[in-house]
């Protein structure tokens, strides 16, 4: 018996474009390092862990990119980008009716609020971002943490 159906955000529930982003921020900044998309992950990775805050994610990009700090624009470029997917979302919306659905992400704070913005929290019975319980997949404890 099926107790529990979750959903992952990045990439199944919503769809951002990480090349985009990367794309952007090559646009407005002079890179010091080739491999900044990678860094940017890895400083995403610890906001996402609720080890930094947005404003030390954005000062370190800007550093990273030799730019100012407003240039980065973090949570308004993820607003304009990140897209819904509507077929999915129908897809929980039906399962919800018979299962418990669940969502479980790797999520900073900022993109976490925004998303609830974006489509009907309800339909989930549970809601774990990895920033407010210092855990990230594919950390197995997680995934334990859920059930």
């Amino acid at each position: 018996m099926i107790k529990y159906i979750v959903f992952d955000i990045g990439g199944v529930v919503i769809n951002f474009d990480w090349q985009k982003r990367i794309d952007y921020l090559a646009k407005v900044g002079e890179c010091k390092n080739r491999d900044y998309g990678k860094i940017e992950k890895v400083l995403l990775a610890k906001m996402e862990l609720g080890l930094i805050s947005l404003d030390k994610f954005e000062s370190e990009i800007a550093n990273l990119l030799n730019v100012r700090k407003s240039d980065v624009k973090w949570v308004l470029y993820y607003r304009k980008n990140v897209k819904v997917d509507s077929d999915v979302i129908q897809l929980v919306d039906a399962l919800h009716q018979g299962h418990k659905t669940g969502l479980l992400s790797n999520e900073d704070p900022s993109q976490y609020v925004e998303m609830k913005k974006l489509f009907d929290f309800a339909l989930f019975d549970y809601k774990i971002a990895t920033c407010y319980v210092h855990l990230r997949k594919p950390d197995p404890e997680i995934y334990r943490y859920m059930l």
